[in-house]
């Protein structure tokens, strides 16, 4: 069964790791999976399940492209989406 929750009881519900990388895409803007695992001092795929399971839950998505900071390879990066009022989980 799917319900539509709040944006804050979306977020209450996040485990620790996703939270941590919902606040570095909230404070960073458009980032990187490679930088968000800078950021929390951890690897890249440690972050990029946690930026998928956010993108599902509708709270993250796709900003564009970029050139990653350390590996200087292509990217995609992530926002906080816009608009969340009602979100469905």
């Amino acid at each position: 069964m799917v319900s539509k929750l709040s944006y804050d009881e979306i977020l209450n519900k996040l485990n620790k790791v996703q939270k941590k990388v919902f606040d570095v895409i909230k404070e960073k803007g458009n980032v990187s999976n490679e930088d968000i695992a800078i950021e929390l001092d951890k690897y890249p795929h440690e972050v990029t399940p946690r930026t998928l399971e956010l993108r599902d839950m509708k709270l993250v998505e796709l900003a564009g492209e970029g050139i990653a900071i350390k590996s200087k390879r292509p990217v995609c990066l992530w926002r906080i989406k816009p608009n969340q009022e009602k979100i469905i989980f």
